[in-house]
């Protein structure tokens, strides 16, 4: 596996589990790593730091996967395996009642998973591939989410500016299963909303907006 070797002094941040390597921190690249390739993190004394998505054409360098001493065969269950702890845990709060029909269960770099974002929206999930990495595990991310919850339907939206940055063209479009409607209605804390998957914000929604919206509910009902 191809290699980054840190400067003296940049590994602190990959030690306290951050997963962006910017270009400055990097001494040299070892190999030829094309665009979202795997490579091995070194710091400049030959320590094993963990392993990264290479992206060598922004100033996140690189991404990381894992930390620490990683075997090279575990790198293909890595990304898998994450992906179906973060759909775990949030599994028993996903549609618990009618109250809710829409839940992020993938949030990038927060579940280890740099780039990716997969929201669901009562029978249909909506993906971002926003970085190198997981531009390049693509096909393996999208036979696994189908496995791992059982929604046949699956639409991307990763027609966002970012990917300009990685080198990525914009994407959008049916992943799997059938074309959505112009409309999906979803149900949050009683109230019902109508997502626009294929050209609404983001993946359609501000899922992560969900406390503020009870908080301005809750101040409404009130008055």
């Amino acid at each position: 596996m191809d290699k980054l070797i840190l400067k003296a002094g940049r590994e602190k941040s990959l030690l306290r589990k951050h997963p962006w390597i910017f270009s400055g921190a990097i001494q040299k690249v070892e190999g030829q790593p094309g665009i979202g390739d795997s490579v091995q993190v070194l710091s400049s004394k030959g320590e094993m730091l963990g392993i990264a998505a290479y992206s060598p054409h922004s100033s996140i360098r690189a991404r990381a996967w894992e930390f620490g001493e990683i075997e090279e065969k575990e790198l293909t269950e890595i990304p898998v395996d994450k992906m179906r702890i973060a759909i775990n845990n949030r599994k028993n709060t996903i549609f618990t009642s009618s109250s809710n029909q829409a839940k992020r269960l993938i949030h990038a770099e927060s579940d280890g998973l740099p780039g990716l974002i997969v929201d669901q929206y009562a029978n249909w999930l909506v993906g971002q591939l926003l970085s190198a990495g997981a531009e390049k595990w693509r096909g393996i991310f999208i036979n696994e989410l189908g496995e791992i919850t059982g929604v046949k339907n699956i639409y991307e939206r990763s027609d966002v500016d970012v990917r300009k940055l990685e080198n990525l063209p914009e994407r959008s479009g049916v992943l799997c299963g059938e074309e959505p409607p112009d409309i999906v209605e979803i149900v949050e804390n009683g109230l019902k909303f109508l997502v626009d998957i294929r050209r609404g914000h983001k993946t359609g929604f501000y899922l992560d907006q969900r406390d503020n919206r009870k908080i301005v509910q809750k101040y409404v009902k009130d008055k």
